[in-house]
């Protein structure tokens, strides 16, 4: 099975946008996983439901538990990010989080917006890190990922 983790924007994008290609981001086929981590589901629901967020936009949208949100798109559980996986790469402090749960949940790939995230495959600390510690996790966006899972040429 293949495992894929998506930064919070994407994991929201999937949620909320009716458009190609983030229709399609809750519908994997059935050899892949999407995982959630703890910490990205938190984020994703306080964007979704804060007053600040896209409750305060859009009628309908309530506060919902982890639990709940995840279930409605996955088939799976939301996993903990272990204290001790602790990523200092990104500038912003914020981002490093997608890397700790792509590398706590052993992720294929983490679908990023972020262009700082999307970068790291290119960055010689980023790739010394993997080949050092066997990390096969890989920077994607969502166009990419879409193309890898119809099978097409990257």
């Amino acid at each position: 099975m293949k495992q894929v983790v998506y930064d919070t924007h994407t994991f929201v994008r999937g949620l909320i946008d009716p458009r190609e290609p983030y229709i399609n981001l809750f519908r994997l086929p059935a050899e892949w996983r999407l995982c959630v981590s703890d910490v990205i589901l938190r984020e994703a629901l306080e964007v979704l439901v804060s007053p600040a967020g896209l409750v305060g936009r859009f009628f309908g949208l309530s506060e919902i538990s982890l639990a709940e949100a995840y279930r409605r798109v996955s088939r799976g559980e939301v996993y903990p990010v272990p204290a001790d996986i602790e990523i200092e790469i990104c500038e912003d402090p914020q981002d490093n989080k997608f890397l700790a749960s792509a590398l706590a949940m052993d992720c294929e790939y983490l679908v990023s917006q972020i262009p700082e995230l999307l970068e790291l495959e290119r960055n010689r600390e980023w790739l010394a890190f993997k080949q050092t510690n066997s990390v096969r996790v890989e920077v994607v966006d969502v166009q990419t990922f879409m193309g890898i899972l119809s099978g097409l040429p990257q």
